[in-house]
């Protein structure tokens, strides 16, 4: 498990396993939080509903709510390549899941 060292928040990590499969592992960080702060939980949800419109988004894994596992609440997603989209299409896609969230 290796932990990215930029731009993020919410401790985010690379987990490679025996097969050569890798997914990203993001987690809340330790010690007390606002409240409304660090909200994977939102980012979770946000992924999926992208996902359902065929948004460029990584593969949506699993959420665990449980601090026993890895000390705070974390989901797991598919490690995700640089894919290009378009800007019109992004845009249109955006504009059908703001839509479905209203």
């Amino acid at each position: 498990m290796k932990q990215f060292n930029v731009g993020q928040s919410n401790p985010t990590f690379l987990v490679i396993d025996g097969r050569g499969r890798k997914v990203v592992v993001r987690k809340k960080p330790t010690g007390k939080l606002i409240a409304t702060a660090h909200m994977i939980e939102r980012e979770f949800k946000i992924l999926k509903a992208l996902k359902t419109i065929d948004f460029p988004v990584p593969e949506v894994y699993t959420f665990c709510q449980s601090d026993d596992v890895l000390g705070t609440p974390f989901y797991v997603i598919q490690k995700f390549g640089k894919k290009k989209i378009k800007e019109k299409e992004k845009k249109t896609k955006l504009i059908i899941f703001l839509k479905k969230i209203r």
